[in-house]
């Protein structure tokens, strides 16, 4: 009994010995002792010129089936020449980075036996590669590599892809559109309104910095132009009708938008359509930019009139086709889904040199301002209003012009119109809405037609 536990206590000790040194030759000598970058390869980095260099950490690991063991590795910089057959071989399309752009904090780490990761650091010159990307019209890359004299390396090259910008606040607008509707009255609703707009930052802010919103002459050169694409039809509002302080706004920290806010007073407003416009411009930080495409904003502030509820009595026309359409009470039952819808005269055109085809409303009051709204034909826009003529009169005989209008008009079918606000000093009890030429010819001299769905009057 005794021999046979000592032979088989000598089997076990055997068949371990053996198991251990089948061990070492299953695990080559190449992944006794490792090191390897976390971050390789390509590695795309994207910095901010804030006036302070910016700092890329990366990971240097150890492992292996000797973990235990002291190790060194040494980090350097790929030689130009090398780098230029690299990515020939590879498509890298980036440039290489001089060396006075940057500058790598330690070139040789050391690990201790019980140290499994050390950190590697690269300062880079934001502000100076920038302005070498500007000049250049290039994009840069780095290529760090790592070497070691005990150890075996893996993933040992990382290729940093630079890409430097100048951080940019804007105002924050839809599609580049710098017109924004922000506040808009009734005579009968409250005369204060605060209205709210945003700027923005590209990342969480982490300076103090101030700008200014301001309307200056960059901000009126952009009300002008928008201006003259309608018409004309905007004022600038007037600056005893708001408050808002833009002089040295402060970004908060942290945050990526903030709000600004305007007080708008309308007792300080006749009816009509506002503009203030704004430019973004003087930061304190020299470092930073406005965005050029984003820098102004116009905020519209519309003073909107009364609707008028018209009836089919106070209406008349010198021209209306019987059997095509509803006449006159098509253009107010407020159906735009309904199939009434006036029609002038087509079988036997009424032609006038003065007011072509028209309606006449009879308000039974006066006014002294007055816009309006219509819809053109729901089936087509074959006889869409192309110049219109607004007259108005005190007693439905003697005429004056109020305005004429020729831009901004639809020509398609089920499309809006929206007139702006006009104004008369003198007042009004009697409007002519002439349409002088349409989609179909025009009514002044020649015989031809118009048409709409709706048409809707707004005064006071």
């Amino acid at each position: 009994m005794k021999n046979s536990a000592f032979f088989s206590c000598l089997m076990c000790g055997m068949l371990a010995l053996s198991s251990c040194e089948t061990y070492d030759e299953l695990v080559p000598s190449e992944y006794h002792h490792i090191l390897n970058l976390k971050q390789y390869g390509m590695q795309r980095l994207s910095l901010y010129t804030t006036g302070e260099d910016a700092v890329y950490k990366f990971t240097v690991m150890k492992g292996g089936s000797e973990v235990g063991n002291a190790a060194t590795a040494k980090i350097e910089v790929m030689a130009e020449e090398e780098f230029n057959t690299y990515a020939k071989d590879n498509n890298v399309a980036e440039s290489y980075l001089p060396a006075d752009k940057y500058k790598i904090h330690e070139t040789q780490l050391n690990f201790a036996s019980d140290e499994t990761y050390k950190f590697g650091e690269v300062t880079l010159k934001t502000v100076d590669i920038k302005k070498l990307m500007d000049e250049t019209q290039k994009k840069y890359v780095l290529p760090i590599r790592m070497v070691s004299s005990d150890c075996t390396v893996k993933n040992n090259l990382l290729l940093i892809q630079l890409d430097v910008e100048t951080p940019t606040i804007a105002f924050n607008l839809a599609d580049g559109n710098k017109f924004a509707m922000v506040s808009s009255f009734t005579s009968s609703d409250p005369q204060t309104q605060t209205a709210e707009f945003n700027v923005t930052f590209p990342m969480p802010n982490q300076w103090d910095f101030t700008f200014d919103a301001n309307t200056d002459e960059q901000a009126m050169q952009a009300f002008d132009e928008y201006n003259a694409k309608f018409d004309n039809k905007f004022t600038l509002l007037p600056e005893k009708a708001y408050k808002f302080n833009g002089k040295g706004i402060s970004f908060p920290k942290e945050a990526t938008s903030m709000s600004l806010s305007v007080t708008i007073d309308a007792s300080k407003l006749s009816c009509g359509e506002y503009i203030l416009p704004l430019h973004l411009c003087n930061l304190s930080n020299k470092h930073f930019e406005t965005d050029t495409q984003n820098d102004i904003v116009l905020l519209g502030v519309k003073y909107v009139l009364k609707k008028l509820d018209v009836k089919v009595n106070q209406l008349s026309t010198n021209s209306v086709e019987d059997g095509d359409g509803t006449g006159l009470s098509g253009l107010i039952d407020g159906d735009l889904e309904g199939s009434g819808y006036f029609h002038s005269k087509w079988s036997a055109p009424v032609q006038d040199a003065v007011y072509g085809n028209y309606i006449d409303l009879n308000i039974g009051k006066t006014l002294h301002s007055l816009s309006f709204d219509y819809w053109t034909r729901k089936q087509n826009g074959n006889g869409a209003p192309q110049r219109i003529s607004l007259f108005v009169s005190n007693n439905g005989k003697d005429w004056r012009q109020l305005k004429e209008i020729t831009q901004g008009l639809p020509s398609s079918g089920n499309t809006k119109y929206s007139s702006a606000i006009f104004t008369d000093e003198e007042g009004f009890s009697y409007v002519r809405f002439a349409v002088l030429v349409s989609a179909a010819g025009d009514m002044t001299n020649s015989q031809s037609y118009f048409n709409l769905h709706e048409l809707t009057f707004y005064g006071e």
